[in-house]
């Protein structure tokens, strides 16, 4: 499972569901690729790892502005890209 990314978590035992999940996580995954290196970083710590914008600046010596502007563009080039493959509505 290590080094597959969001399309290797687990699912349910309904097929249906767990294709049409798998689909939106690599649909997901794909639009988090597209994002700048320093902007998909910011998202995964923050929004997936759930690190506060303070340990974020820690851990990246990042100053909390930078951080805030970052992730707030990064969320909006997300939806943008989701919206436009029709997996965001």
């Amino acid at each position: 499972m290590s080094g597959d990314g969001l399309a290797g978590f687990a699912g349910t035992e309904d097929p249906v569901h767990d294709n049409e999940r798998r689909e939106k996580i690599l649909m997901l995954d794909a639009a988090l690729s597209r994002l700048s290196d320093e902007q998909r970083l910011i998202v995964l710590l923050h929004d997936t790892e759930g690190y506060k914008l303070n340990e974020i600046q820690e851990l990246t010596g990042v100053p909390i502005g930078t951080i805030k502007s970052r992730l707030h563009r990064a969320r909006a080039r997300l939806r943008e890209i989701l919206a436009q493959s029709g997996t965001f509505f």
